[in-house]
Protein backbone atom coordinates (compact mmCIF):
# COMPACT_ATOMS: atom_id res chain seq x y z
CA UNK A 1 0.00 0.00 0.00
CA UNK A 2 1.26 3.44 -0.93
CA UNK A 3 0.75 6.41 1.39
CA UNK A 4 0.35 9.82 -0.27
CA UNK A 5 0.51 12.86 2.03
CA UNK A 6 -1.16 15.68 0.13
CA UNK A 7 -1.43 19.40 0.67
CA UNK A 8 -4.89 20.81 1.26
CA UNK A 9 -5.09 21.89 -2.40
CA UNK A 10 -4.21 18.34 -3.48
CA UNK A 11 -6.70 16.67 -1.14
CA UNK A 12 -9.47 19.07 -2.20
CA UNK A 13 -9.06 17.93 -5.81
CA UNK A 14 -7.95 14.30 -5.51
CA UNK A 15 -10.37 12.04 -3.66
CA UNK A 16 -9.05 9.29 -1.46
CA UNK A 17 -9.09 7.97 2.07
CA UNK A 18 -7.39 10.02 4.74
CA UNK A 19 -4.15 8.75 6.24
CA UNK A 20 -4.43 7.90 9.92
CA UNK A 21 -1.61 8.39 12.39
CA UNK A 22 0.84 5.51 12.47
CA UNK A 23 0.13 4.12 8.99
CA UNK A 24 3.21 3.35 6.92
CA UNK A 25 3.74 2.56 3.28
CA UNK A 26 4.53 -1.06 2.41
CA UNK A 27 6.51 -0.18 -0.72
CA UNK A 28 10.29 -0.15 -1.02
CA UNK A 29 10.29 3.57 -1.82
CA UNK A 30 7.98 4.45 1.06
CA UNK A 31 5.56 7.37 1.30
CA UNK A 32 5.06 10.20 -1.20
CA UNK A 33 4.18 13.88 -0.72
CA UNK A 34 1.95 15.63 -3.25
CA UNK A 35 0.85 19.12 -4.19
CA UNK A 36 -0.94 20.85 -7.04
CA UNK A 37 0.93 23.15 -9.41
CA UNK A 38 -1.42 25.81 -10.72
CA UNK A 39 -0.22 26.14 -14.28
CA UNK A 40 -2.30 26.75 -17.39
CA UNK A 41 -2.88 23.00 -17.30
CA UNK A 42 -2.75 22.06 -13.61
CA UNK A 43 -0.26 19.34 -12.67
CA UNK A 44 0.44 17.23 -9.62
CA UNK A 45 3.96 17.12 -8.20
CA UNK A 46 4.67 14.02 -6.14
CA UNK A 47 7.98 13.69 -4.28
CA UNK A 48 9.21 10.49 -2.68
CA UNK A 49 9.93 10.83 1.03
CA UNK A 50 12.99 8.56 1.03
CA UNK A 51 14.76 9.41 -2.25
CA UNK A 52 13.29 12.87 -3.00
CA UNK A 53 12.57 11.54 -6.50
CA UNK A 54 10.05 13.89 -8.16
CA UNK A 55 7.18 12.72 -10.35
CA UNK A 56 5.19 15.25 -12.35
CA UNK A 57 1.78 14.16 -13.64
CA UNK A 58 -1.15 15.90 -15.33
CA UNK A 59 -3.75 16.58 -12.68
CA UNK A 60 -6.75 16.07 -14.95
CA UNK A 61 -8.79 14.05 -14.41
CA UNK A 62 -8.05 14.48 -10.70
CA UNK A 63 -10.34 11.67 -9.55
CA UNK A 64 -8.15 9.11 -11.37
CA UNK A 65 -4.74 10.48 -10.39
CA UNK A 66 -4.04 7.86 -7.72
CA UNK A 67 -5.06 5.05 -10.07
CA UNK A 68 -2.76 6.46 -12.78
CA UNK A 69 0.12 6.76 -10.32
CA UNK A 70 1.45 3.14 -10.53
CA UNK A 71 1.93 3.31 -14.32
CA UNK A 72 3.53 6.76 -14.14
CA UNK A 73 5.88 5.53 -11.40
CA UNK A 74 6.81 2.48 -13.46
CA UNK A 75 7.65 4.74 -16.42
CA UNK A 76 9.76 7.00 -14.20
CA UNK A 77 11.69 4.12 -12.65
CA UNK A 78 12.23 2.61 -16.08
CA UNK A 79 13.69 5.91 -17.32
CA UNK A 80 16.14 5.73 -14.41
CA UNK A 81 17.09 2.18 -15.45
CA UNK A 82 15.84 0.51 -12.32
CA UNK A 83 15.75 -3.30 -12.71
CA UNK A 84 12.45 -4.61 -14.12
CA UNK A 85 11.82 -6.89 -11.13
CA UNK A 86 11.95 -3.96 -8.71
CA UNK A 87 9.73 -1.85 -10.96
CA UNK A 88 7.06 -4.55 -11.16
CA UNK A 89 7.21 -5.20 -7.40
CA UNK A 90 6.85 -1.48 -6.65
CA UNK A 91 4.03 -1.11 -9.20
CA UNK A 92 2.13 -4.02 -7.68
CA UNK A 93 2.46 -2.54 -4.18
CA UNK A 94 1.25 0.90 -5.30
CA UNK A 95 -2.04 -0.41 -6.75
CA UNK A 96 -3.52 0.04 -3.27
CA UNK A 97 -3.28 3.66 -2.11
CA UNK A 98 -4.18 5.82 0.82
Amino acid sequence: MIIVHGTRAFRDRVPGPAVTHGETSTTVLGAWYATVLRWRRPAALLVNELTLLPLLMPLAPARTLLTRFPDALADLLSAHRVPAQLIEAERAQTLEHK
